[in-house]
């Protein structure tokens, strides 16, 4: 595995960041788009999610 190192910043260092930068900008759009369409059910939320009272994970 190899890895990329500069000691100093060249002139495509933004080059660089663009692609994560892209990557988070997307990530966020998708939750913030997700929270506003989805609508739960009550009484069919997965019974591990954080929301339930007892939610710890069994079958």
């Amino acid at each position: 595995m190899s890895t990329r190192t500069r000691a100093v910043p060249g002139p495509d260092a933004a080059l660089d960041l663009l692609g994560p930068a892209r990557r988070l900008a997307f990530v966020r759009w998708l939750d913030h788009a997700r929270a506003h369409r989805l609508t739960l059910v009550p009484g069919l939320e997965h019974p591990g999610g954080p929301s339930q009272p007892d939610n710890h994970h069994r079958h």
